[in-house]
């Protein structure tokens, strides 16, 4: 198949081909295991075969194709599937990545990392924490430069303020929404309001069936209140589902990005632009 991953080379990625080649294959698959039970009359009456018969054939199908499963994983892990746990990553470099355990190679990198800000707030002068995330005061502005509105995972309250804001979508689009507002009170001649904003909820995925959620008050202290496996999960998939529907009913015209709301946060005058 390497004809065909020259041909498409940078029009679309090769995985692309392997995985329309995996869905047409497993649709035959699928096709073929089904259509004895669709043709039982005229399989009885082409070749005599007993129904019963059949249904042990049909039977020995299904008991192979789940015996086969482990032998499967076998087989991937032997021709390079696997899954590589708790690797520490020192750098990305084209086509691999460095880590405490030697270099991983990979055709697409897909990075998800976070609880660390992108250096841009640094690189543009502003004051940042620990995190590499911009300091901002109430009105979510740059308490080194009020001219700029920081939002989502790339700004922290600083801190001697309140609320102060977790990382995540729970977070990010109302501030998001705020800042937004500010910056049209400030064309319209009106004075910013401080944020308010009360931590709703803690969550965490643990794959497709399982997740944590743990409620919040409005402080932002942990109650006992907690969700658990399923119910976890599928609240954690409401959640991001959510997030996806409020940006298109935004779209629209319709105010989709709600929150909890807090009282008015502390004010903080921030420095004025030189």
């Amino acid at each position: 198949m390497n004809w065909i991953a020259r041909k498409i080379s940078g029009r679309a990625h090769y995985g692309w081909v392997v995985a329309a080649v995996v869905f047409l294959v497993l649709l035959a698959a699928a096709g073929t295991r089904a259509t004895p039970s669709v043709m039982m009359v005229p399989l009885e009456h082409q070749f005599g075969w007993s129904r019963a018969t059949i249904s042990l054939a049909i039977s020995v199908n299904i008991a192979l194709y789940g015996l086969t499963g482990p032998f499967a994983a076998a087989s991937m892990q032997r021709f390079g599937i696997h899954v590589e746990e708790g690797p520490d990553i020192k750098a990305v470099h084209a086509k691999r990545l460095a880590t405490d355990r030697g270099d991983l190679p990979f055709d697409l990198c897909i990075w998800a990392g976070g609880f660390v800000a992108h250096s841009l707030a640094w690189n543009s002068g502003l004051k940042v924490n620990q995190q590499g995330q911009a300091l901002v005061d109430t009105q979510l502005r740059s308490v080194s430069h009020p001219g700029v509105h920081v939002v989502g995972d790339l700004a922290a309250m600083a801190p001697e303020l309140t609320p102060q804001m977790p990382m995540g979508c729970k977070s990010a689009m109302p501030a998001g929404a705020w800042a937004a507002e500010n910056i049209a009170r400030q064309l319209r001649g009106e004075p910013e309001q401080s944020l308010q904003y009360a931590v709703p909820f803690f969550c965490v995925s643990l794959g497709r069936r399982d997740g944590l959620i743990q409620m919040a008050a409005r402080d932002g202290s942990m109650t006992g209140r907690v969700l658990t496996q399923r119910r976890g999960a599928w609240f954690k998939e409401f959640i991001c589902r959510s997030a996806l529907w409020a940006l298109k009913m935004e779209r629209i015209g319709i105010s989709g990005i709600q929150w909890v709301k807090s009282r008015p946060a502390s004010e903080i005058e921030a420095p004025q632009a030189s």
